[in-house]
């Protein structure tokens, strides 16, 4: 049995996304070491774990985009990535990854919304596309987290708000599309949710 090489995915607000090796800094010095070019004003938004069979669906605040990691390339540290969705001007908000045990995935909202939707409703694409609806968004709201899982695997995602932090069933919420009205979970608003 052949193991199966993992990557650091890196991605930046900018929409640039690459691989690097993990050995490219596990050999870091005390000061630190730079594992991302960067352009003037850009940032590294989310750094995950990736191997060759997953995909990764990556986000701004209103689409979401799902390609195989085999789309991104590995890159030297220093070197910048290459651009991920074509984002029309919109920042990148995120990034998550979908392996073949994937059950559902939760897109959450700003407002305190979520829709459930299988991950054959986010079909996967090419790199540098325009991204897809995953829910019915309401005036004034935005996707913070697209969060794939496996039904099997895990009970309950924590919702954090601004004065309190909140654990939700996903298996209460019923599977809808990527046009559903959703199921709101809180009234004030949510910053995080992991």
């Amino acid at each position: 049995n052949r193991v199966q090489k993992h990557y650091l995915c890196i991605l930046t607000t900018g929409g640039l996304i690459k691989k690097i090796l993990p050995d490219d800094i596990l050999n870091a010095t005390v000061s630190g070491v730079i594992y991302s070019a960067l352009n003037q004003g850009d940032s590294v938004r989310d750094i995950i774990i990736v191997n060759d069979k997953m995909d990764v669906v990556v986000y701004t605040s209103n689409k979401a985009l799902r390609f195989p990691s085999t789309d991104i390339p590995e890159r030297r540290r220093t070197a910048l990535g290459v651009q991920a969705m074509n984002t029309r001007s919109l920042t990148v908000d995120g990034i998550n990854s979908i392996s073949s045990i994937t059950t559902d995935i939760l897109v959450i909202t700003q407002n305190g919304k979520i829709n459930k939707i299988s991950p054959v409703a986010l079909q996967s694409t090419q790199r540098n596309r325009v991204g897809f609806n995953v829910i019915k968004l309401g005036k004034n709201d935005k996707i913070i987290s697209i969060f794939p899982y496996n039904k099997d695997k895990i009970s309950s995602v924590r919702l954090y708000r601004a004065d309190e932090v909140i654990d939700i069933d996903p298996l209460t919420i019923q599977c809808g599309t990527t046009l559903s009205s959703v199921v709101k979970v809180c009234n004030n608003g949510v910053i995080k949710a992991e």
